[in-house]
């Protein structure tokens, strides 16, 4: 990087964060000529004009779209809520997996402490359903596939609520008993194959969520 770009870099840097305080966006058009209430270009203008000017790694072109994710809210919770079950129970799959083979104490503990996380995120991601499916009603997909995806979701919680208690119950007994051995074979086949059955659940019910906003007519 060169003295010139550096330069370029600060004075882009300052320009924008002292022009973000005071841009008149009733001015701004669709065009490249946006300006500020004062005359001058506005940040994201001034971005585009030195982007050649500036080193890849910059990220100084996002600063003007920053301010626009803030004049924006999200009236419902559940689009960001259903991610956390989606997560945590396809990561506890792959954690069953691994316990399945290897059956130590420290991939046990991983696990059950994956789960117990999962039932507390399933039942937010059920009970802020509500409020998305009253914000939704009469678009035909969402009429069509809502019931399904609600009694689904419903099945996850109670699916992933089970192995949850099952697996406290059996973890429990096992520390109790302080053996260091590995957990037996089939404990972990039945267990792993529960919690298999769960990540099946919320996958099937992401993927209805999914095409309730995202689907198509094939």
């Amino acid at each position: 990087m060169t003295a010139l770009e550096w330069i370029a870099h600060r004075r882009l840097l300052e320009d924008t964060f002292r022009m973000r305080k005071i841009p008149d966006r009733s001015t701004c058009g669709d065009d490249e000529s946006c300006t500020r209430a004062d005359g001058g270009p506005a940040p994201i203008d001034l971005a585009v004009r030195h982007r050649s000017t500036l080193p890849p790694w910059s990220c100084v072109y996002m600063l003007p779209a920053m301010d626009a994710v803030f004049d924006y809210r999200i009236p419902v919770l559940h689009p960001l809520a259903v991610h956390l079950p989606v997560t945590l129970l396809l990561v506890s799959a792959l954690a069953a997996l691994i316990w399945m083979f290897r059956g130590s104490a420290f991939w046990r503990r991983c696990l059950l402490f994956l789960m117990l996380l999962s039932v507390p995120a399933a039942l937010l991601a059920y009970l802020t359903g509500d409020v998305m499916k009253e914000r939704s009603e009469g678009v035909p997909i969402i009429d069509e596939l809502v019931a399904l995806h609600e009694r689904m979701a419903l099945f996850t919680l109670i699916a992933a609520s089970v192995v949850a208690i099952l697996f406290g119950g059996y973890t429990i007994s096992v520390e109790r008993q302080g053996s260091d051995r590995r957990d037996p074979i089939l404990a972990r086949v039945a267990i792993s194959l529960l919690i298999f059955l769960a990540a099946a659940l919320v996958a099937w019910t992401a993927h209805i969520g999914a095409t309730m906003t995202w689907g198509v007519v094939q």
